[in-house]
């Protein structure tokens, strides 16, 4: 069709004229959940893809189940909004909580388990505004989601990570299971005065991280957050750190991408603070023999 013509109708019928005044612009809490290594996993193998897609969604579905939560799913990535810090929280724990889950069935359940059939997504929760349209439910625009995309940038791999503007309301959720080791632990988590100029625990890059390996899986905005028992407690940190360690080991013999190391590298973090805080060792250097034997005494 004539360009000029074109022009002339699309301008006679208002088609390019939007009446801003029609938006509904709300401040929202935002979980952005994006799986690692996708990109090459879909380059290498199909089974790959489709392994980690499909239990993924599944994933997915399980964890957000009773949550008043809207979200979106575009592929590998998950944006989750809710207007509730509690929510926010027990969103993202919920996700890595049960990938974790799916984790650990194949490792018990296979006898080759491989990290690329692993689903490890690194997930970041920011505040800000979201335009939520009633015309267009699939409309996802605004400061909110652009925050949480440019958060991602600043975690890895296994970890819930939060910036300043929404760190203090995703602390106020007391949990139950007192008098535990791991009550302690997340106490010391929620009081934990961040300076960025020390060595903080599940600080980094700008960052703070929650330890959510701490928390229960399924949990559901009705009911309380609680604790993980030292049984599966001890379930949990062990296979954390076995996948990761088949990461390394799959990068070294099939040389997959030097950058995907900072996940190796940021989960390993996590978890000498994770055992820090529980075993109230205080800063210490640590290596791998030492972390081992130290995960293994739990």
């Amino acid at each position: 069709m004539d360009f000029k013509l074109l022009k002339d109708q699309m301008k006679e019928n208002n088609e390019s004229y939007i009446n801003c005044d029609e938006n509904n612009w709300t401040s929202k809490y935002v979980i952005f959940a994006d799986l690692i290594g996708f990109k090459n996993r879909c380059q290498r193998s199909n089974d790959a893809t489709v392994n980690n897609i499909h239990r993924y969604r599944r994933a997915i579905s399980k964890a957000l189940d009773g949550l008043a939560i809207k979200k979106f799913l575009f592929t590998d990535a998950c944006y989750v909004l809710t207007s509730e810090p509690k929510v926010a929280l027990l969103a993202a724990s919920n996700i890595q909580n049960e990938c974790l889950l799916h984790n650990i069935i194949q490792l018990e359940h296979v006898d080759n388990p491989l990290f690329h059939h692993m689903i490890i997504p690194k997930i970041v929760i920011s505040k800000g505004d979201v335009l939520c349209s009633e015309k267009d439910p699939n409309l996802l625009a605004g400061s909110g989601i652009v925050n949480a995309y440019n958060l991602e940038k600043y975690t890895t791999g296994g970890l819930i990570s939060c910036d300043q503007c929404c760190i203090n309301d995703l602390k106020k959720p007391e949990p139950v299971n007192e008098k535990t080791e791991l009550f302690s632990l997340y106490r010391s988590w929620k009081h934990n005065k961040i300076e960025p100029q020390k060595n903080s625990f599940f600080f980094h890059d700008d960052v703070f991280d929650i330890p959510w390996i701490a928390l229960q899986s399924r949990l559901s905005v009705k009911g309380e957050v609680k604790l993980e028992s030292i049984e599966s407690l001890r379930i949990k940190i062990k296979s954390f750190k076995k996948i990761w360690e088949m990461s390394f080991s799959e990068h070294i013999v099939e040389r997959t991408p030097t950058q995907t190391l900072k996940h190796f590298a940021g989960a390993m973090s996590h978890l000498c603070d994770f055992v820090q805080l529980y075993k109230k060792t205080g800063k210490i250097r640590w290596d791998m023999n030492k972390l081992s034997n130290e995960i293994d005494s739990i």
